[in-house]
């Protein structure tokens, strides 16, 4: 009879997963920036290839994958008002638990920067034919002193209950005109203004 090395022995018994049973191999910590944990989320553990093997909920806070297959994985955290968070290059330790900490930050939102009760707001993105951002674009009637910045974006409130045509102007280019409407002060637009060159580039 073979007789097993005492130090091989030690080190067997010492793993968490023989002294008391079953292990599980990884437990997600899940709060939000301040601190408070996230009532209720929804967690996927992907394969190398980017397939989801496993789910499991997030409960006030806590979630876990107890075990799954060999390889490198990574594991999405969503949450409706959130952004997902992904971890990636998770791997299965045998015998020793894993606990990751994850932050979930909220998603911006129209009623953050609303308009109010008269108004909701129209995000613009002006770009030439080649799409290339195009800045210093103003709009007619004024109504604002702001200008499209350098990646052409103009933050634009619009009037609630009516159709508002304007008309994108900048040197160079050929005014372009579009029409905004919304009903509700919590409405989020968005809309993509293309300006044609008015002469040779």
């Amino acid at each position: 009879m073979k007789t097993v090395p005492l130090l091989f022995l030690l080190q067997l018994l010492s793993l968490p997963c023989l002294k008391g049973g079953e292990f599980c191999a990884l437990r997600l910590s899940v709060t939000l920036p301040d601190g408070i944990p996230v009532v209720s989320a929804a967690a996927e553990l992907l394969d190398a290839r980017g397939t989801i093997v496993q789910t499991t909920t997030i409960a006030n806070g806590e979630g876990h994958f107890c075990d799954f297959g060999f390889g490198p994985h990574s594991i999405r955290v969503h949450e409706e008002s959130s952004i997902p968070t992904v971890l990636t290059g998770i791997q299965l330790i045998y015998g020793e638990p894993q606990e990751l900490r994850v932050v979930l930050n909220p998603l911006s939102s129209a009623g953050v920067h609303g308009g109010g009760g008269n108004a909701c707001m129209a995000y613009v993105r002006i770009i030439s034919i080649d799409g290339k951002p195009v800045a210093g674009v103003t709009i007619n009637p004024r109504g604002t002193n702001e200008e499209s910045d350098r990646f052409g974006r103009l933050l634009l409130l619009v009037p609630l209950g009516r159709f508002w045509t304007i008309q994108f102007e900048r040197t160079g280019f050929r005014p372009q005109s579009a029409t905004f409407s919304c009903s509700s002060w919590d409405e989020s637009l968005t809309r993509t203004i293309v300006l044609q060159r008015s002469g040779p580039k």
